[in-house]
């Protein structure tokens, strides 16, 4: 809504995988954000210090920005961690 892009056309995407069932307790069932070409990464709200629109309205707080150094300590504590680059 932030930029103005057509009907049924996004800067992110939120994928759905599943559901299907793994084994008898545990069932494949996941969200999966996907950044798309349109995508600016909010520029103009990074230069005043502000937060990407996506990042700032996720309600699970699944989505940050970060630098590689970041990136990669936080996959080196959570293990499967998705990281997007533009």
């Amino acid at each position: 809504m932030e930029y103005d892009l057509p009907l049924g056309q996004y800067g992110i995407i939120v994928s759905q995988i599943g559901p299907w069932q793994i084994d008898d307790h545990n069932w494949q069932y996941s969200f999966v954000p996907t950044i798309t070409k349109q995508c600016t990464l909010c520029a103009e709200r990074m230069a005043k210090g502000k937060l990407p629109s996506c990042v700032k309205h996720c309600q699970s707080k699944c989505l940050k920005v970060v630098d590689v150094d970041e990136a990669q300590k936080i996959m080196k504590e959570n293990g499967k961690t998705l990281f997007m680059t533009l």
